[in-house]
């Protein structure tokens, strides 16, 4: 019977994520802190058998006025495709911390390849798809192995070209960062992504909280983009062992190639670091046509070269009779959650 025991130094446990053939950075230690700093109750435990390391798991409360979850993103990780053995020793466990917290559900967002096999590993436990999505089903990754030549050889012709001709004209400056104070650019330039986008953004307080944590240990570094004097394309760029994921970002409009050149400056620093792959995160599915509101953005990503790589959508685990009421509520889209929580706010005012 296989072991859980809770981890409790940050070093071992980021050791031991990146010891796992795939993984992100939701489950490194400093995602967990951001989720404490947040007002969430955090929980790290390993699974061994014998004296081998078979899973990892990190996990936290998820606080709403629809009810309150506990939440695995990209997780558990298991080793050596032992997903099928493991899973369900994780499940008394995760149950009861979950219902010991009122949580209404136990919801997992698994970092597994989307086919029949793996979804019949949670529906056989009865656990249902979950209503909203979490996170990046269809995701875009860079190789990041070989010289310059190689990484632009890779690339769709116009993203070559447009990054050749920014490096030779020299208008676009691109500088790094690890200054909290540099998140409010990133922040102005979320925001102009907002108006075109009609999306709920992040608080500059959550950004900050993000940043304040990955920035400490050097994990995280804020590019930023812009022409003479004015910013106008920004992102905060995760590297987390073999990976580098690009998270948050903002930009305006221009004529000059900014964020190709943002970007390149990015793969470089990406190889610099160690890293082999960039997950560029989420593109829009395949076969979505230009209405699709990712089109532009999965054009931009695909650019660069690369694979597509489609993971499992969010599973719910119900464990109150008001998880479904929740479950109501989550199908509305967000946006439209927003703007009746804000109309509602000002008439009570």
């Amino acid at each position: 019977m296989p072991i859980i025991t809770p981890i409790d130094n940050k070093t071992t446990w980021n050791t031991l994520v990146q010891t796992f053939p795939d993984y992100t950075f939701l489950q490194s230690w400093q995602w967990g802190d951001v989720q404490q700093d947040s007002g969430e109750t955090v929980w790290r435990f390993a699974m061994y058998n014998g004296n081998s390391l078979v899973s990892l798991c990190q996990f936290f409360t998820q606080t709403a006025k629809r009810g309150k979850i506990l939440f695995l993103p990209h997780g558990p990780l298991f080793k050596n495709q032992t997903y099928t053995k493991y899973l369900k020793n994780w499940l008394p466990h995760l149950k009861i911390i979950a219902q010991d917290n009122h949580c209404l559900c136990l919801r997992i967002s698994p970092l597994l390849e989307k086919n029949s096999q793996n979804t019949n590993l949670f529906t056989n436990l009865n656990f249902k798809q979950a209503p909203v999505i979490m996170h990046a089903e269809d995701t875009w990754f860079v190789d990041l192995i070989g010289d310059q030549d190689l990484l632009l050889s890779r690339m769709r012709k116009t993203t070559r070209n447009l990054i050749k001709k920014g490096l030779k004209d020299n208008l676009v400056w691109v500088k790094q960062s690890t200054d909290i104070k540099d998140i409010d650019t990133l922040y102005k330039l979320q925001l102009e992504v907002v108006k075109r986008n009609n999306f709920v953004p992040f608080s500059l307080k959550y950004l900050q909280t993000e940043a304040n944590n990955f920035f400490q240990d050097n994990t995280a570094s804020l590019f930023i983009a812009g022409v003479a004097d004015q910013s106008l394309a920004s992102a905060l760029i995760v590297f987390f062992g073999k990976f580098a994921f690009y998270y948050q970002s903002g930009s305006i409009s221009s004529r000059e190639p900014v964020n190709y050149l943002l970007q390149w400056h990015v793969l470089l620093e990406a190889q610099k670091r160690g890293c082999l792959l960039y997950n560029m995160w989420g593109i829009a599915p395949q076969g979505s046509d230009q209405t699709h509101p990712w089109y532009g953005l999965s054009l931009f990503k695909t650019g660069f070269g690369g694979f597509s790589t489609i993971y499992l959508p969010s599973f719910d685990y119900p464990l109150s009779p008001f998880y479904y009421f929740m479950r109501l509520i989550e199908k509305i889209p967000k946006t439209w959650r927003s703007k009746l929580t804000s109309h509602t706010k000002s008439k009570v005012l």
